[in-house]
């Protein structure tokens, strides 16, 4: 971060170069920061408090990106974020974005009309919403548009979500042809796109030991920890105040994520527990049968005034084999 002086001073430039040699297994401490880059949240905020739902527009000290976590496409940039477009980002002929609105947010059939106006394409009736598709986003139900100008010269497909307290809107815009080259890569960042776990700490506390070979991704205001593991396949911590948002409410979140079976409570209360910060914690698998769809492990370990979140995520089948130093580094994890 530059801090840039009023202009007319002189002010006194210092730089501190600091050079450390990693030795072979990497010992990390990190405590908590003295300030953050998120506003703050209470000790035991309610889950809309937690992902931001009740404030719409961004505050002076959180950007509207921060609203979303997301994982970037191979090939993909982002672009500055605006009150319209809290997420933002092109790629190879594309450009995509998200946009998180008040509920209601203008009607439904206005929206898909306001889409198909944009493709040169004709108006539908309330009749036509009932044909449209449907798909997931951020773990609820959400129409899915597929639209095409007359000519190729456009193509959007995008989502929308119609909750009782926001609206939010996915789309990617570009010609027919590279629309077409990006739908895997868009399809991948709407899977990954998630509320941001607003209050989660650098550090948090925590210290631990990776292998040397794991390479650090740096951390930020939602994860630390943060390494690939193996090509396409990441862990992360995060830390939250309280109960983190609820244990139901937390696992019921990456199961929509992750496009799985949703969890009765009492499949939850089953779920398998590990050994992690001197108690234990849910271990929640949330891998597909296939190789490539992308899944995770998950882990919460509730520590009576904040929460430990653990999480690998990559293609099912490579996670998957990396399952032994996951929970590895979940019992080697410690307070620092």
């Amino acid at each position: 971060m530059r801090f840039l002086p009023p202009v007319g001073s002189t002010p006194l430039l210092l730089l501190v170069l600091l050079v450390a040699c990693a030795p072979e297994h990497r010992d990390v401490q990190l405590g908590a920061p003295g300030t953050r880059t998120g506003p703050t949240m209470p000790l035991g905020a309610s889950t809309k408090d937690r992902f931001g739902l009740r404030q719409r527009q961004p505050s002076a000290a959180r950007s509207p990106s921060a609203q979303f976590e997301y994982d970037l496409p191979d090939g993909w940039s982002e672009a500055p974020a605006s009150d319209m477009r809290q997420v933002n980002l092109t790629g190879p002929g594309i450009t995509s974005w998200v946009t998180q609105l008040g509920p209601g947010a203008g009607g439904v059939l206005d929206n898909v009309n306001r889409w198909r106006t944009q493709m040169g394409l004709a108006a539908v009736g309330d009749d036509d919403l009932e044909e449209l598709a449907h798909a997931t986003l951020l773990g609820q139900d959400a129409l899915s548009l597929d639209l095409i100008a007359p000519d190729r010269s456009k193509r959007l497909v995008g989502r929308m979500l119609f909750a009782a307290d926001r609206s939010v809107f996915v789309r990617i815009t570009g010609t027919a042809d590279d629309v077409e080259a990006q739908l895997p890569a868009f399809e991948g960042f709407v899977g990954s796109l998630a509320d941001a776990e607003a209050g989660a700490t650098r550090g948090g506390g925590l210290a631990w030991s990776v292998p040397d070979e794991w390479q650090p991704l740096g951390d930020d205001q939602f994860r630390t920890a943060h390494y690939q593991v193996a090509p396409g396949v990441r862990i992360w911590s995060s830390v939250l105040g309280g109960d983190g948002g609820g244990e139901i409410n937390n696992i019921r979140r990456w199961v929509g994520q992750y496009g799985q079976s949703m969890l009765r409570p009492e499949e939850i209360d089953a779920l398998e527990t590990i050994e992690m910060l001197g108690t234990s914690g849910k271990f929640v698998d949330l891998t597909h049968e296939d190789e490539v769809t992308r899944g995770m492990f998950g882990v919460m370990c509730p520590l009576g005034d904040k929460t430990v979140f653990v999480k690998m995520d990559g293609p099912s089948a490579a996670v998957r084999a990396h399952e032994a130093a996951f929970r590895q580094f979940c019992a080697e994890l410690r307070l620092d």
